[in-house]
């Protein structure tokens, strides 16, 4: 497995593996926005074989950078692309790498594990769903 940039290419397939992410007011598999975060070098995915295994989408934002989705079917394959994060914030000089989790994707265990060491729990706060604040400082 490893961790490449995404291609227009590889849209369809981004969709399938992030879709499982959609909510009923939310959808993070909408094809223009998947679309512009690849001309921007912003998704990266895991290729395994010429199959998809697990999908990440950065935003930029001030001086950090967000997790925007992380979705993945392939063991592994979460931890290669929090790996890339890093190396991504480093590069780009960037101190903040931080995410956002609705409780019912049960990610805290994977962001302890990843060392995210900022923690809130955010009760109703994404259209009435609790959520988890995650936030990690990059140090060189």
């Amino acid at each position: 497995m490893e961790v490449v940039k995404a291609k227009i290419k590889d849209v369809k397939e981004i969709i399938k593996v992030i879709s499982v992410l959609d909510t009923k007011n939310y959808n993070f598999s909408n094809e223009s926005n998947i679309k512009k975060s690849i001309s921007k070098e912003l998704c990266y995915i895991i290729k395994d074989n010429e199959n998809i295994g697990g999908v990440m989408i950065l935003v930029i934002e001030e001086e950090a950078c967000e997790i925007y989705a992380l979705a993945t079917n392939k063991k592994g394959a979460g931890t290669l692309l929090i790996k890339k994060a890093i190396k991504f914030c480093k590069e780009k000089k960037l101190p903040k790498l931080w995410c956002w989790s609705l409780s019912h994707y049960k990610a805290k265990g994977f962001y302890d594990k990843m060392g995210f060491k900022e923690q809130y729990l955010l009760k109703k706060q994404c259209y009435g769903e609790d959520c988890y604040f995650f936030g990690m400082l990059i140090k060189d």
